[in-house]
């Protein structure tokens, strides 16, 4: 088995990009669910204004994140994404360094932050493409 599929069935860690402490939101939901499944790897809820949801540590910024993230789930609201200091082209370049997603899950990330208006996100995937295509080659 690859290690991007056993992350994807077995991770150790998974980091949820705009878990929210409001409750009913898909963030808060996902982080809950997570939590009453009974995972007992790394939880790593990013949001930049809060400092705990639901008991887990909350990261500002996938940025700081340190180790590695097996699995990653975006639930980030496209309204809030422009406010986002890093923006989110940013924080999909963290997740390609840190999560082993296939090269489809990576181009499909970039893709979203383009059609969401991500100014960085078309340089971004042009690198990211460049360098798989030189990956590939040799």
């Amino acid at each position: 088995m690859s290690k991007s599929i056993e992350n994807f069935f077995y991770p150790k860690s998974i980091c949820i990009a705009g878990a929210s402490s409001k409750e009913k939101s898909i963030g808060y939901e996902l982080l809950r669910s997570i939590k009453n499944y009974g995972f007992t790897g790394k939880i790593l809820p990013v949001n930049p204004k809060a400092e705990s949801i639901l008991g887990y540590k909350c990261f500002k910024s996938i940025n700081d994140i340190k180790g590695q993230i097996d699995l990653a789930k975006e639930c980030i609201d496209k309204f809030f994404i422009s406010d986002d200091a890093y923006g989110y082209a940013y924080s999909i370049r963290a997740y390609i360094q840190q999560f082993r997603g296939t090269p489809d899950d990576v181009r499909n990330d970039f893709l979203k932050a383009i059609e969401l208006g991500d100014e960085n996100a078309s340089a971004m995937l042009e690198e990211y493409e460049q360098l798989l295509f030189k990956k590939e080659k040799n």
